[in-house]
């Protein structure tokens, strides 16, 4: 986690916005709202009274996001939705941290796990330790850190801190949801705020070709992720896991 020096406090982080032309039907399945989130952090316990903060870095990708909604002629407002609301979602940063994607990874990637060594677990905030242990499992050794896809007999996604990170982004469509909900939702994050970066800036150039290549169906894919820049080798494909996880 990094220090509080680069965090901001948001009172709403929330964003929803609104297609109203053909030019998101590449996007959403049906035009409508769309929620946008990013994960808070609980800093109760350093400001001694309830609070939470966003890393600046992930408010400058919600931004981008939006902007790029924005040129599709999408517009952008304020709002706050319930899970039932029939609006479309963008998630930035993972179940781990990002409590709506959390929600819906519970109930539409069950199988997918964090492998995290027990001394990265013990640095996480308590409120994620907490509330997060069916999505984490402890490892002994820092080489077996990863994603794991599709359970026991699924796949292993490796990912190296120190020079290399993993890029993860998915979609869920209305049929992935319960009956009546005509919804699309993404998800794009990494291991760590790297990871994350470079997945959402990957989204941004490429959402058109995943949609293109995917249809109107759902997709998982993973990309390696250079932890310096926070940039994905664009010579390289994507690992298409989409199979492995529906």
């Amino acid at each position: 986690m990094k220090t509080l020096k680069s965090q901001v406090r948001l009172n709403d982080v929330d964003l929803t916005v609104c297609g109203a032309d053909k030019s998101a039907c590449m996007l959403f399945a049906v035009a409508g709202p769309c929620l946008v989130t990013i994960p808070l952090y609980d800093v109760t316990e350093v400001y001694r009274k309830p609070g939470t903060v966003a890393f600046v870095e992930e408010v400058i990708l919600r931004q981008e996001v939006i902007e790029m909604l924005s040129g599709k002629g999408i517009s952008v407002r304020h709002g706050i939705y319930t899970s039932e609301d029939t609006v479309n979602e963008m998630h930035i940063g993972g179940p781990l941290t990002n409590d709506r994607a959390w929600t819906l990874f519970l109930n539409h990637f069950s199988s997918f796990k964090y492998r995290l060594h027990e001394q990265t677990v013990a640095v996480l905030p308590e409120k994620i330790k907490k509330t997060r242990a069916d999505i984490i499992d402890v490892v002994g050794n820092e080489s077996e850190e990863g994603f794991v896809v599709g359970g026991p007999i699924g796949k292993f996604i490796r990912f190296d801190n120190v020079r290399n990170d993993c890029a993860i982004i998915a979609k869920l469509v209305p049929s992935d949801f319960s009956s009546g909900v005509k919804k699309t939702a993404y998800f794009m994050f990494g291991s760590r705020l790297r990871g994350t970066e470079a997945a959402v800036r990957y989204f941004l150039q490429a959402v058109d070709y995943l949609n293109e290549r995917f249809g109107d169906g759902h997709f998982f894919v993973s990309m390696d992720v250079n932890n310096e820049d926070a940039t994905i080798d664009l010579s390289k494909d994507f690992v298409d896991l989409t199979d492995v996880v529906f």
